[in-house]
């Protein structure tokens, strides 16, 4: 949420598509858009519709590799390695100091980040609109089990 308030993303008109609604926001009774929101607000509903839509697709199809941003983040190298085995990919070592020297500050489009600050970096937000986005995302399913995890719930409760 906070990458794409930075880079100031657009969300490609997912709260006025009506094959969005209609498939997903309606048929899963997921909470609808709401374009007088906060830029804030709006980006948190994309990626908890994102996110739901994601894993539904994904739970149609077992063979799919689920990751989360988090873990990745923990250790870039081995865990993108061990990803990229684990569905039949090869892994160089180019490949891994490549992403070894992504790991390093950077700003806006650069490749570069500080993978062990990437997923905390939303509660760097005001607590105010920590809550707000919380409140928001809670309300999909997927997300919602996300927030329940110990660290999360430390961080907003």
């Amino acid at each position: 949420i906070t990458g794409w308030m930075e880079l100031d993303m657009h969300m490609g008109g997912l709260g006025y598509r009506d094959d969005i609604r209609l498939e997903y926001i309606e048929r899963h009774h997921l909470p609808a858009w709401n374009e007088d929101a906060p830029r804030l607000l709006q980006v948190a509903w994309a990626v908890g519709l994102m996110m739901h839509v994601m894993r539904l697709h994904a739970s149609a199809h077992p063979g799919w590799r689920i990751v989360s941003h988090e873990a990745l983040c923990m250790d870039p190298p081995a865990r993108l390695a061990e990803l990229a085995r684990s569905v039949k990919l090869d892994w160089s070592e180019h490949a891994d100091e490549r992403v070894r020297a992504s790991n390093a500050p950077g700003t806006g489009y650069q490749t570069k980040r500080l993978a062990a600050q990437l997923p905390a970096k939303w509660r760097t937000l005001p607590p105010s609109d920590v809550r707000a986005v919380v409140e928001v995302l809670a309300q999909f399913p997927e997300m919602a089990r996300w927030l329940e995890t110990p660290e999360l719930s430390e961080a907003h409760g």
